[in-house]
């Protein structure tokens, strides 16, 4: 069957879009990885703690995995890892979270198989747990099934709305509906889409910061 003709769970569980995943992040790790190198050096020199940081996620099948970030908050206590602000921001963070280049070690996770470059966003159980509480039953219970069918992502509708406007309200009804919907819509052309829009996004935000810079 054709790539193209597969859409929502169908594309969502297939091989194809496993391949897609592999054949993704391997062709933007020679790139990316420099950058990222950079920013891990930088946030040594400049933090003086460990750049690379480890926290838990919940995955596809409620299963815990470990995601990889570079540290851009200051270090704090394990326990108040999920109550963080942007007052908490390093100063390098401030630059490179705009630009999602805290995320390039996320790659190794989605060659690994922990996560994908489209999915919804890799929460901890904490925003799980407020997930349930603050849903409409109905809405809750077709959220959680995307969220248990898929594998979290790099990409997603939320994402890039939520880097495209600053105020954008941090509302569980919006997480939930934007996941769901692309879940429903997911496919080949789909997930092009969303990577196209990734990428205009990214070069808004970067040209944003030269107007600043000037």
């Amino acid at each position: 069957m054709s790539k193209t003709r597969l859409t929502g769970e169908r594309w969502v569980a297939s091989d194809e879009k496993r391949a897609l995943d592999i054949l993704l992040a391997s062709s933007l790790i020679p790139a990316a990885a420099p950058i990222g190198g950079l920013a891990l050096a930088a946030s040594r020199m400049m933090d003086g703690s460990n750049p690379l940081v480890y926290q838990q996620r919940i995955g596809r099948g409620l299963e815990p995995f470990l995601i990889r970030k570079i540290r851009s908050m200051e270090p704090i206590e394990p326990s108040r890892e999920i109550h963080r602000t942007d007052s908490e921001l390093t100063k390098l963070g401030r630059l490179i979270r705009p630009l999602a280049i805290d995320e390039i070690p996320q790659l190794y996770n989605m060659i690994e198989g922990s996560m994908s470059m489209f999915g919804p966003r890799a929460y901890p159980q904490e925003t799980m747990d407020g997930m349930e509480a603050h849903l409409p039953r109905d809405i809750y219970e077709e959220w959680l099934y995307v969220y248990m069918t898929s594998r979290p992502g790099g990409l997603s509708s939320y994402n890039i709305r939520a880097r495209a406007v600053i105020d954008l309200e941090n509302t569980a009804k919006l997480k939930a509906l934007l996941d769901i919907a692309d879940f429903n819509n997911a496919s080949l052309s789909y997930d092009t889409k969303l990577l196209r829009s990734a990428a205009l996004m990214g070069l808004s935000v970067i040209k944003n910061k030269l107007k600043q810079s000037i």
